[in-house]
């Protein structure tokens, strides 16, 4: 006879077996930025691995497709470049780094940073003929979340626009080199 498991010890090993399958992954990322350095070939599992969140991460701070594009391609043009200076610790921290620096670069050579206009840092609408008043209703909102997102502390607003970028909280505390409950208490207190 077998007894039932309580909620709390199947949270635990569930717990345990996502720290086990991260673990992996930076073991993993690890391993191909090291092998990088020898073979370029190796850094293309790399980039098919965090394309997509650094892109959503440059779109949610730059606002549109062409600025995230030019953003993205550059992160990974200039971590290939910096690979042999590369130490060994947190791969997705030290490229979202990369594209931290590259979205503010950007934003200053286009006199953008710091732009008190809040709707430049969405996504584009995807209804092509939306009515005006709700158009005006949409970047009334966007207007405010980015004033809000432009008043916190660095660190909160990193979590957050990650967080809007569609990264996963383990990923956003790989990315910030923080634990996972430290992210969710700086999106606790962004709010």
């Amino acid at each position: 006879m077998s007894w039932p498991r309580s909620r709390t010890a199947e949270q635990v090993e569930a717990k345990e077996q996502s720290l086990d399958c991260t673990a992996v992954a930076r073991l993993e990322d690890e391993t191909l930025a090291l092998a990088s350095r020898h073979d370029p070939a190796a850094f293309h599992a790399l980039y098919d691995r965090y394309v997509a969140p650094i892109y959503r991460y440059c779109h949610v701070r730059l606002g549109t497709r062409e600025a995230a594009e030019d953003a993205t391609s550059a992160t990974f043009l200039k971590a290939m470049n910096a690979l042999p200076r590369y130490h060994e610790g947190n791969f997705a921290g030290w490229l979202y780094r990369i594209a931290a620096n590259t979205v503010v670069d950007l934003q200053r050579e286009r006199g953008r940073y710091h732009d008190p206009s809040p709707s430049h840092a969405f996504p584009e609408r995807r209804d092509p003929a939306p009515l005006p008043d709700e158009q005006a209703i949409e970047r009334a909102r966007e207007d405010e979340l980015r004033a809000a997102l432009a008043r916190l502390p660095d660190e909160q607003r990193a979590a957050v626009e990650l967080q809007l970028a569609g990264w996963s909280g383990q990923q956003i505390a790989n990315a910030l080199g923080r634990s996972p409950e430290a992210v969710r208490m700086l999106r606790h207190r962004a709010l």
